[in-house]
């Protein structure tokens, strides 16, 4: 799956992103305030209405909105344009959406394979009569084969929002016991959305060697570390832990937070099925100078087919992604406007090019 482009207007706030195009992998550059995180929970939006996750996060910026992306799949490019109504209060809701969709279509060159509207609803070729459910019909009709298509594919956008609170996820005993027979297959456990500790917790016990390999790249980076295990603590919760050289084990609440986030990063890296789309935002948090280096260059040589779309702030990631990525990311009162860094003259010269975009965002500050 691609991300091709995304916009996005709320009526309620006045926010509204102007049409952004990706590229395999797009650094979203910008001074802070610019928009560069609404563009990512822009492109997360689909997965929220698709898969009906995060919701209650996602309300105040759906209400009274218009929404449009288009994405790629097997070659193929599709539009999904949704408009959204007054939140509904928990009494009107029906199972677990609590958003009001007034207005949903995805077509591809064309042609409309579903709509639903005030006076039109209709899945592929069917008309059909209108339901009381205020979700989408892509998760109405979840086993039918276009929407099965849109939602396997939908479930490889992982938003890495998530790691700034890796420390705090575990197995307890049964859910450990529970998951781990489901997982027969390396692929199908790389797919899934646990967050990012656990699943390499079943990557452990489950198949050692993929673990070993990500080990052994880990401690390359921290030759101070020793070995990684886990094992359930005096809590019964399964978790990780790392031992460094002269050291006592060190339990996962207790490791320092640019230690596991460059772990979890590794481990996402490594992970990640074909096709993925990955958000990060403020990519640099929590790294040290001795992960970033790793971190940028592997998302920048990688040679499988996974989308990158960051944020970040750090000369060091920006002067090591070529200004050809770059996405220069302003704002004019609430109106998001993104721009090709070539457009601005960055990237020309042999000039900084973390110096030219400091340059061009002041002067635009000033005028």
């Amino acid at each position: 799956m691609k991300i091709n482009w995304v916009e996005f207007e709320s009526k309620k706030t006045k926010l509204k992103i102007e049409r952004t195009y990706f590229n395999d992998l797009s650094l979203m550059v910008g001074v802070s305030g610019a928009g560069k995180s609404q563009i990512l929970k822009a492109v997360s939006l689909i997965y929220t209405i698709v898969r009906e996750k995060n919701i209650n996060n996602r309300l105040r910026f759906m209400e009274n909105s218009e929404y449009k992306i288009s994405f790629e799949i097997d070659n193929v490019n599709y539009e999904y344009e949704a408009h959204f109504g007054e939140c509904l209060k928990e009494e009107e809701s029906v199972g677990n959406v609590t958003y009001n969709m007034i207005y949903e279509c995805l077509s591809t060159e064309g042609k409309i394979l579903l709509i639903q509207s005030s006076d039109k609803h209709k899945f592929m070729e069917y008309t059909i009569p209108k339901t009381e459910r205020s979700g989408s019909l892509l998760k109405l009709f979840a086993e039918e084969e276009l929407s099965k298509l849109i939602i396997k594919n939908i479930n490889k956008i992982h938003n890495i929002g998530e790691l700034n609170d890796i420390r705090n996820k575990s197995f307890n005993r049964m859910r450990l016991a529970w998951y781990e027979p489901k997982y027969t297959k390396y692929e199908d456990l790389c797919s899934s959305h646990f967050p990012i500790v656990m699943r390499f917790a079943l990557i452990y016990r489950i198949f050692p060697d993929k673990f070993n390999e990500i080990k052994d790249e880990y401690i390359n980076i921290f030759n101070k570390v020793e070995d990684i295990k886990f094992e359930f603590n005096e809590d019964d919760f399964y978790c990780l832990f790392i031992k460094e050289k002269n050291c006592e084990w060190i339990e996962q609440i207790q490791i320092s937070q640019g230690m596991i986030k460059s772990l979890a990063h590794l481990i996402l890296l490594k992970t990640l099925p074909e096709g993925s789309v990955v958000l990060i935002d403020e990519f640099e948090n929590g790294l040290g100078i001795n992960c970033l280096d790793m971190i940028t260059e592997k998302i920048v040589d990688t040679e499988n087919d996974i989308q990158f779309i960051i944020t970040s702030h750090h000369p060091y990631i920006i002067n090591n992604i070529h200004p050809d990525y770059w996405k220069v990311v302003s704002r004019k009162c609430s109106n998001i406007i993104t721009r090709p860094a070539k457009d601005l003259g960055i990237g020309e010269t042999k000039h900084d090019s973390f110096f030219q975009l400091i340059n061009v965002l002041e002067f635009e500050e000033e005028e």
